[in-house]
């Protein structure tokens, strides 16, 4: 959607291609490895600032090799719980979680990913113990947390139109 936006405002023709891999590290080599000639354009997200913290050698550096040229979206992440949980607010799930410490788990997308750290900041701000849990991505940790394996998740929000 993107790049048919960008084609239909700069004129052009513009060509999407995915490239998969690493928590979006190969995409990211691939752009800083490409000319700087002002053509080639990399949508990042949270997984690009969290690698640049995990990964103690990659072979760019994000602040140096990537110039920031436009912000497309903002998207905060949400607490999920299973709608059987006994907590219905934060205040609610900071009190259960205190008073059964490491018995809460919280599921993930993956180590490093936005909902992994965003749990974590969570459970420092908050003072309590999670368990994390981490998943193959988003879909199997939801699963889990609608069918109760899983007490609370993480997720991004979707933008409007998506």
């Amino acid at each position: 959607m993107i790049g048919q936006r960008l084609q239909e405002r700069l004129g052009q023709p513009v060509i999407v291609e995915d490239r998969p891999g690493a928590s979006s590290n190969v995409a990211t080599e691939a752009v800083v490895r490409s000319a700087a000639d002002g053509y080639t354009l990399l949508s990042i997200g949270s997984p690009n600032v969290i690698n640049a913290t995990l990964y103690g050698s990659l072979n760019y550096n994000f602040i140096r090799d990537i110039a920031p040229v436009a912000s497309t979206a903002s998207l905060p992440d949400i607490v999920v719980v299973n709608p059987d949980f006994p907590a219905k607010t934060i205040p609610e799930f900071i009190a259960y979680a205190k008073a059964n410490p490491g018995k809460v788990a919280m599921a993930s997308a993956g180590n490093g990913t936005s909902g992994h750290m965003a749990g974590e900041l969570f459970k420092m701000m908050a003072g309590v113990d999670l368990l994390h849990v981490p998943y193959r991505g988003g879909p199997p940790a939801v699963t889990d947390l609608l069918a109760g394996r899983v007490q609370r998740t993480s997720r991004a929000r979707s933008a409007p139109g998506e």
